[in-house]
């Protein structure tokens, strides 16, 4: 398949409600993806990933895992790690979720209380109950595995599946009527052992049979088909192996997928149509660390075509878990990390679209000046096709943001380098506040050793000020204005638009000022 552009930022309209008197427009970046990424070169028919929409869920969020899920009225769940009271300072986060339907989005509701190491969540929707899973820190030092069922209108009701030294929940999947759990139990750092559970809508958790024990602790996710089958990868001791249980998980069938190459890591399973797509890691260097990453597909589930391998990282770098995101009969996106896992800000988010034939090429995911951002999570619309993703970034100034975004694979008209970072051209990133009360933070790129202006105009197009004046680096910064005119005296409330420019180039942002 031919190479094709990376996620782009959005050029879309972004409508956010803002009170200025009445409620107004407020764009996202209005800047097109030539005039973003300049030196790339035109194609023709390519098809990549282009963001139709952008919202934020947190703005007090952390930089790790989230997670997102439907029920079957349409509502959607994004779960998310949040600052306990708001305060930048507090070691204790809580873990949360908030519901977004026609109206927007809802206040959080928190699952847990304040802990000092909440992580490895999982969301998930059976019938009508979200269910939110968990590992949280313990106060004698284990790691449980907790899970919570959230009703309307009712009070989350928290359980212990694993109460042992380090329960993981390694995977969520859900059917039409129950939703299954896979975990790895370690208990006291030597008696390992893996653990499915299955719960029916208005039911407990139930511990299925299941005999392989620590084989498959390396496992990273499951996939249900109808309402009775399950399909779940793992290892048989160094070997890649797939079950299959046509019975709710009571008996499993186990096959070997060949053309492998061990150590095996992190496999998962996805489904497109007729397909099982079987995705996972491997190491040739290293035994502890995976630099290739895999994938193979299968029409009946016993006999596996040739593997494809989608990404191998450089001598210096490792890849990280990957993460499927389906839904859609007509294609898959698979994301992962890859880079030097030991270098601050090392580390580069990458995809690649599988379209039931062949693989793309991958590309960066690279959201505007973030320093970095958690592996996405989400789902493809099985009707419209259009992506739904959830999460986090990290900022230069320290700033962590949870992020819900939509996007579809779509034809463009721009081809960037295969494998490049984010080119160093006029852009403008991220601004936040938006809307902003005492002072506004704009992330901005400017090309190395050229003159750039970031002016602030109001509606009639007159300037109100110039937040920024001077030589670009080539990387991204930020740049603070102070909310006040050329004159020193604060602007008044209203929709404003942020210009940074060159002698050759231009690019513009709208935000609102509030008091």
């Amino acid at each position: 398949m031919k190479a094709s552009i990376p996620l782009g930022w959005p050029t879309g309209l972004l409508v956010v409600p803002v009170m200025i008197g009445a409620w107004c427009l407020l764009s996202l970046p209005t800047t097109t993806l030539e005039e973003r990424y300049g030196r790339w070169q035109a194609g023709v028919g390519q098809k990549a990933l282009v963001v139709e929409g952008l919202e934020v869920v947190s703005g007090g969020g952390k930089y790790r895992e989230t997670d997102l899920a439907w029920d079957r009225s349409g509502r959607l769940f994004a779960s998310f790690l949040e600052r306990c009271n708001g305060q930048e300072q507090s070691p204790s986060w809580a873990l949360v979720y908030r519901t977004r339907t026609q109206g927007g989005w809802s206040d959080p509701c928190r699952v847990t209380s304040c802990a000092s190491n909440v992580d490895k969540h999982r969301l998930g929707v059976a019938g009508g109950e979200v269910v939110v899973l968990w590992r949280e820190e313990a106060p004698q030092g284990n790691f449980p595995l907790k899970a919570t069922v959230c009703l309307p209108c009712s009070t989350p009701v928290v359980s212990t599946l694993l109460d042992s030294a380090g329960g993981v929940p390694l995977a969520v999947a859900w059917s039409s009527r129950a939703l299954y759990v896979a975990a790895f139990e370690d208990r006291l750092g030597y008696n390992w052992g893996f653990r499915i559970f299955r719960k029916e809508e208005g039911g407990p958790f139930v511990s299925l049979p299941f005999r392989w024990a620590w084989y498959w602790e390396d496992t990273g996710g499951m996939a249900c088909e109808g309402k009775q089958t399950v399909h779940l990868p793992g290892q048989t001791g160094t070997s890649l192996g797939y079950l299959v249980s046509s019975d709710e998980g009571r008996t499993w069938v186990m096959q070997k997928v060949p053309e492998f190459r061990p150590r095996v890591y992190k496999p998962k399973v996805a489904l497109l149509g007729s397909l099982r797509v079987l995705v996972w890691l491997e190491s040739s260097r290293h035994p502890l660390f995976a630099d290739c990453l895999v994938a193979a597909t299968s029409k009946d589930g016993s006999t596996w075509g040739p593997t494809v391998t989608l990404a191998t990282a450089q001598p210096s770098e490792i890849i990280l878990e990957p993460e499927v995101v389906t839904g859609s009969r007509s294609f898959l996106l698979v994301f992962w990390h890859e880079g030097n896992f030991f270098q601050q800000g090392g580390m580069r988010c990458q995809y690649s679209v599988f379209d039931g034939h062949s693989w793309s090429d991958p590309f960066v995911f690279a959201p505007d000046s973030a320093w970095d951002i958690s592996t996405p999570r989400g789902r493809i619309d099985p009707v419209s096709d259009v992506v739904h993703l959830s999460y986090s970034a990290v900022y230069p100034s320290g700033r962590e943001v949870v992020w819900y975004a939509t996007a579809r694979w779509a034809t463009t008209s721009v081809e960037p380098d295969r494998r490049s970072s984010l080119p160093h051209s006029l852009a403008l990133g991220f601004a936040y506040p938006n809307p902003f009360n005492a002072g506004l933070t704009v992330s901005l790129q400017v090309p190395a050793e050229t003159e750039a202006t970031l002016e602030v105009f109001d509606l009639a197009g007159r300037r109100v000020a110039v937040a920024w004046q001077g030589r670009g680096s080539g990387d991204w910064t930020e740049v603070r204005w102070d909310g006040r005119t050329a004159e020193g005296v604060a602007a008044p409330s209203g929709l404003y638009l942020l210009r940074l420019s060159t002698e050759t180039s231009a690019v513009r942002q709208k935000v609102v000022r509030l008091q």
